[in-house]
């Protein structure tokens, strides 16, 4: 057991070292005594303790087993009971009515502590109103405070509306916070990237520069464009022998791709009437087939635009 030794008891209220429990005064600052969890553990287990000791079981339905314990001991002749509740023996045991008393102070306390900690809350409320009501040169300070509203984490700037505000957190992130749907509209972050929100792309200074240098590209007769996520579509002429047969033509693309070739469509460059084919052997080949319209016929020379795709 001990006495309470939160940092808001009252220290030596019952003499040197016996701290005690205060109301609280809000005009001198000094709050109400608050409890803690070491306390209400202490008292909890000095109960349950001496019930235990007595050879019974808790049980929370039961409200008087405090007493039926203390009885037992009585009984047993093993203590000595004693309704005061300033005593300072050690050889006898507290009454129900001890108990009681204790325990109604205790209540009487804490309820006089809530209702110093609310009058602290009404008082230091009273002072903001009144600080607001302050003139200062160019309006009030009640409307800069309108306006402006600190919190552990960051710094706001209301709307006069309040349905929007500007805040600057301590992680660095600065951002416009829509109260009515209750969601940033745009932030960025502390490396000054866009975390959330849309900018219009016609606001976006090299934005357009930026894109292109994202591809790499050759025009001509023959070449490619390669995207930023590796796809690369390039184009060029092929030849097919008719004397290669149905075996095709062995062609080598423009350039190779890097890892695979997806497919290659190709069409007649003469008049356009031959039919034409390619397929991918490799990522840096292809074999392609041209024949005479004529049903039957044997494979042609043929000439052919050809268009592939890979990565």
């Amino acid at each position: 057991m001990h006495r309470i030794d939160t940092s808001t008891a009252q220290r030596d209220k019952f003499g040197q070292g016996k701290n005690g429990f205060t109301r609280g005064n809000p005009q001198t600052g000094t709050p109400a005594t608050q409890l803690d969890y070491l306390y209400c553990d202490a008292i909890q287990e000095e109960i349950a303790n001496a019930i235990e000791l007595a050879g019974i079981k808790l049980d929370k339905s039961k409200h008087d087993q405090l007493a039926t314990a203390i009885k037992e001991f009585v009984k047993k002749g093993s203590i000595k009971l004693n309704s005061s509740t300033d005593s300072t023996s050690e050889t006898e045991a507290a009454t129900p009515l001890a108990v009681k008393k204790v325990n109604d102070q205790a209540v009487t306390a804490y309820d006089r502590a809530n209702i110093a900690n609310a009058n602290a809350i009404s008082a230091n409320s009273n002072a903001n109103n009144a600080h607001k009501n302050i003139e200062t040169l160019g309006g009030r300070i009640s409307n800069i405070e309108h306006k402006f509203v600190p919190t552990s984490t960051e710094s706001r700037v209301y709307s006069n509306d309040k349905k929007t505000y500007l805040l600057v957190r301590d992680d660095g992130i600065v951002a416009m916070y829509n109260t009515e749907k209750n969601k940033m509209i745009w932030g960025f972050d502390a490396n000054g990237e866009l975390g959330v929100g849309t900018i219009h792309s016609s606001h976006i200074i090299g934005l357009s520069e930026h894109v292109t240098n994202m591809f790499s590209q050759s025009f001509g007769q023959y070449g490619y464009t390669k995207m930023p996520n590796g796809l690369i579509t390039q184009w060029g002429i092929a030849n097919s022998l008719g004397a290669d047969g149905k075996n095709g033509t062995l062609q080598s693309f423009f350039i190779a791709f890097p890892n695979a070739c997806f497919s290659v469509v190709t069409s007649d460059i003469g008049n356009g009437v031959n039919p034409t084919a390619a397929a991918p052997v490799s990522n840096s080949q292809f074999r392609c087939w041209g024949k005479t319209p004529i049903n039957g016929a044997p494979y042609s020379n043929t000439s052919m635009f050809y268009i592939a795709i890979g990565f």
